[in-house]
């Protein structure tokens, strides 16, 4: 069965979209669809709620009808639009795939500058982890929070690892979300109790003994919630956090982020952060490095922060004409960041200097030599690199490292050496300021 080309028309205004009506019917029906069009800044627009997803595997293909047209959607999004429809009524929702037409580049694009708006603007967000299985009931009952050494926290690590959790568009979609909730199957429950409990488990001690990247999302996730201060959460920081989760087009790497600051107004007038599919991804972002750096208005005061972003795995070759001083945002592997507030200002909070415009491929920065490195430990590099590392192989490495230190002596040139070696292992990087 061949899909028709004839289901989109452009679209008549800049903040216009289009809505999907999932007409009634059982389970089982045949999915049955019409699109409409609304423009964001209709208060009178009908209200509708967003899908929050992970379009899976490409095959196989479900068929199904959108104004009479023939359309294939991933098994996926089928299950899920199954789950949503009502038997006794049209439900009206969003959804990426189906209101998008993601042959049309520059409507991708379009669309991409209003997702922030299309999300805020729903009356309700579900977040959509796929179907039921054996334990998915015990999963929710669970959520009641027993004690952190109870077994039945495998059930939560159970949801943590469903596949939506890695996807970077996600971190959006839940934080402008006016009220989100997890779906499986036919269980809902709203996204903050999830939140919740994976921070009761981490901040009781049980994260130590569990692979981070179960529990990374949600955490990491709720950080990059913005609050009402307007420098709550910085770019550089947000792209870190965000550097772990996926996308099929990792240019949504920096675009699914860059959505999270536009309450900005001078940020919306940077063209740099614009989205752009007809570019390659190496240019998205050298344009993020560029507007931090060369833009008078950047809300990190035009300093190198985002330089601590970049780290070079062993073993990874950087691609051709990809700049060196350029974060790796097309990999999910995540690295250490050293631009956390620290006790020392080496710059004197003062801006770079550039001696020219950056380009494509080449920052050329004045400074000063002051000194020069004459031994290096990879020990916690090496640790922080394997797929499986829990925080508590951290300090035992921390052990041996202050063992090996102060080996010899506890006092060189009459100072103490714990506090060097507390600053070198963190970077002079403090929690807060004022400790």
């Amino acid at each position: 069965m061949a899909e028709d080309s004839t289901l989109y028309f452009p679209l008549p205004g800049s903040r216009s979209t289009r809505v999907l009506y999932i007409e009634a019917g059982a389970f089982d029906d045949e999915i049955r669809c019409q699109i409409d069009v609304i423009d964001l800044d209709d208060e009178q627009a009908l209200e509708y709620e967003a899908l929050s997803y992970v379009w899976g595997p490409a095959e196989p293909r479900h068929w199904l009808q959108i104004s009479g047209v023939e359309k294939s959607v991933t098994e996926n999004l089928a299950t899920a639009i199954r789950w949503l429809r009502r038997e006794d009524a049209p439900v009206l929702t969003w959804i990426d795939a189906l209101c998008i037409n993601q042959d049309d580049l520059d409507e991708r694009a379009q669309q991409v500058r209003l997702m922030r708006d299309i999300y805020s603007k729903a009356y309700s967000t579900i977040l959509w982890l796929g179907e039921e299985d054996e334990r998915t009931e015990d999963e929710y009952k669970r959520i009641g929070l027993p004690e952190p050494d109870n077994e039945s926290w495998q059930a939560l690590f159970d949801i943590l690892q469903r596949p939506w959790f890695n996807r970077v568009w996600v971190i959006q979609e839940v934080a402008v979300s006016k009220n989100a909730r997890l779906m499986v199957g036919k269980q809902c429950v709203p996204w903050t109790v999830l939140v919740f409990a994976t921070i009761f488990f981490v901040f009781h001690g049980r994260g130590n003994y569990v692979p981070p990247k179960y529990l990374s999302g949600p955490v990491n996730m709720s950080f990059c919630i913005p609050t009402d201060e307007p420098d709550s959460v910085a770019l550089p920081t947000l792209l870190w956090l965000g550097k772990g989760f996926q996308a099929t087009d990792v240019r949504d790497k920096v675009h699914a982020i860059v959505g999270l600051i536009k309450r900005y107004p001078e940020q919306e007038r940077c063209s740099l952060l614009e989205p752009d599919y007809r570019v390659l991804p190496v240019v998205v972002f050298v344009n993020v490095v560029k507007h931090l750096l060369e833009c008078p208005h950047t809300e990190n005061g035009r300093d190198l922060g985002i330089l601590s972003g970049v780290f070079h795995s062993r073993g990874v070759l950087l691609p051709q004409d990809f700049p060196s001083w350029v974060p790796r945002w097309d990999l999910t592997s995540q690295s250490p960041r050293i631009s956390e507030p620290g006790i020392y200002d080496a710059c004197s909070s003062r801006s770079i200097n550039l001696k020219e415009p950056i380009s494509t491929s080449t920052m050329i920065l004045k400074g000063f030599r002051v000194s020069r490195v004459v031994g290096v430990d990879t020990s916690l590099i090496d640790l922080w690199e394997e797929d499986e590392w829990v925080p508590g192989e951290i300090w035992k490495t921390v052990k041996q490292l202050w063992r090996a230190f102060t080996k010899k002596h506890l006092v060189y040139q009459g100072r103490e050496l714990t506090n060097a070696f507390g600053k070198t292992i963190t970077v002079g990087g403090v929690i807060m300021k004022s400790i």
